[in-house]
């Protein structure tokens, strides 16, 4: 890694660096529990979790990754798109799309009906790829038949990782979604202001939208619920300090769930 890379690109690096320490820290702690449910201590996507008030997840997700590949993968895509248009947004425009990204395409995995556990960084690198595209096709980037061959290869294949089982497409697609609203909403030039006032309203509208379809599937079917994780989850809360924050969640969880499961529990 050069030292342009992180001179130029300050927010593409320390998202970087939290990626990789948040992976080694889940990966090296020494909690009892499973592989999925450490994701969940430290903060994956979780929807439970995040219906009883842990919104945080939304974000924290992304600084998560399942295995060495799966970060190495998705850091060096990071990377790459950083370094375009980071500089070309700036820092705040460019946090705001990235961070965006990845809240839209886990709000989209919201909508989705199953009970997952997710990480990654893949919905906000999905709308910087997003990004891509519509800079590539804003300056007639598709004239130029290399171009147009390669942006196809890129699509085919970010399709197909998409849709191989344990990837959340759905949130790859959101993100990619998200992406495009933001982009097309930065750029200032005249020749888009009507296309740019247009994808605004669309955007706005898409937003309320997804708002009634998360609250729509907020719940899922106890044949798909988690207790057990749950439970030692609050467990693990318990016997590390945090009493209050666990009965609080346990207290909401029986709410969601619609039984008093974890009157006992903790």
């Amino acid at each position: 890694m050069s030292k342009k890379f992180y001179k130029d690109c300050p927010v593409s690096f320390a998202v970087l660096i939290a990626c990789c320490l948040m992976t080694l820290l889940s990966y090296v702690s020494k909690a009892p529990l499973s592989s999925t449910e450490k994701s969940i201590l430290f903060g994956a996507y979780y929807k439970p979790f995040i219906v009883c008030g842990q919104y945080y997840r939304l974000i924290t997700s992304a600084f998560l990754h399942g295995s060495l590949m799966h970060l190495m993968m998705n850091m060096i895509a990071l990377m790459s798109l950083g370094v375009l248009f980071e500089p070309m947004l700036g820092k705040v425009r460019y946090a705001i799309l990235l961070f965006a990204s990845v809240v839209g395409g886990n709000l989209f995995l919201m909508v989705a009906t199953e009970n997952t556990v997710a990480i990654g960084l893949s919905g906000g690198l999905y709308g910087l790829m997003a990004s891509y595209i519509y800079t590539i096709i804003r300056h007639g980037g598709l004239s130029n038949p290399g171009i147009r061959k390669g942006l196809m290869k890129i699509i085919l294949i970010n399709l197909l990782i998409s849709s191989l089982p344990g990837i959340a497409g759905i949130a790859h697609y959101g993100g990619m979604l998200v992406g495009f609203v933001m982009i097309i909403s930065f750029d200032q030039s005249p020749a888009v202001k009507t296309f740019r006032k247009n994808t605004i309203i669309a955007g706005c509208m898409l937003l309320v939208a997804l708002g009634v379809l998360v609250n729509q599937n907020k719940y899922v079917s106890m044949d798909q619920a988690f207790i057990g994780s749950d439970a030692r989850y609050l467990n693990y809360q318990v016997e590390h300090g945090h009493e209050k924050r666990a009965m609080r969640l346990a207290k909401r969880l029986n709410v969601y769930y619609g039984k008093e499961i974890f009157k006992e529990t903790i």
